[in-house]
């Protein structure tokens, strides 16, 4: 919401009380007062607790170059807003592999941070000037998988870490592997909750796809496949 459209809004709900009381009665006046200030304090308490970002969209798509799995890449898309002024960082976390994580670039670049926790990789963004409330901006991670995808069974995991209105994870497989089997879930921690409506498939079994509309925050959203 603009700022004039937010000005005008305040503008109907101070005025409202203010007409409730001349044309109604005063108690009418003095209850629709109560409620619009109460209506003002449960905004700004919404604002305040918002996340640092909402992610409008997110892209993720894994390219297994290799029919042995040895090679592959990976490629995170999204669009995001900052929900506060001021921000200078995002970071990406619950960056791993069975293999090797190499080449880590975002917007094309090394990261400006990378540091690894509990085994994960996580990597970070700086934006210069800082970014304003509202202001969307798209970021583009990507990097290169070795030793990655040899098993009989593998899975591309997306973990939601941030508040997201829309989920896409495609999985793209070497010609002459396709896939079998294909299979979606939702998981906490590592440990399945529940099956999802099988992903997508095509280019005789070489493509899998799944859309999820306001995936769940903190939650595990995973394609697997036999090959």
């Amino acid at each position: 919401m603009s700022r004039e459209e937010l000005l005008a809004w305040g503008g109907i709900i101070l005025g409202l009380p203010g007409f409730l009381a001349y044309f109604v009665s005063p108690y009418a006046g003095v209850a629709a007062l109560c409620l619009a200030l109460l209506a003002v304090f449960i905004w700004y308490q919404r604002q305040g607790n918002l996340s640092e970002f909402t992610v409008l969209e997110i892209e993720k798509t894994l390219t297994i170059n290799t029919r042995d799995g040895s090679r592959a890449t990976l490629q995170r898309s999204q669009t995001a807003r900052s929900n506060h002024k001021g921000i200078t960082e995002f970071w990406c976390r619950n960056i791993s592999s069975d293999g090797s994580i190499t080449n880590i670039r975002i917007d094309g670049d090394p990261p400006h941070i990378q540091k690894t926790e509990a085994g994960d990789i996580q990597v970070c963004k700086r934006f210069q000037p800082a970014l304003s409330k509202g202001q969307k901006f798209n970021t583009v991670l990507t990097y290169d998988l070795l030793d990655s995808f040899s098993n009989p069974s593998e899975g591309l995991i997306h973990v939601v870490e941030a508040p997201t209105k829309r989920l896409r994870l495609i999985v793209i497989l070497p010609h002459g592997k396709p896939a079998r089997n294909v299979r979606a879930s939702l998981r906490y921690g590592g440990n399945p909750h529940m099956n999802l409506p099988t992903p997508h498939a095509s280019n005789n079994g070489l493509r899998m796809e799944m859309t999820v509309n306001k995936p769940v925050l903190g939650a595990e959203y995973c394609i697997d496949w036999d090959w």
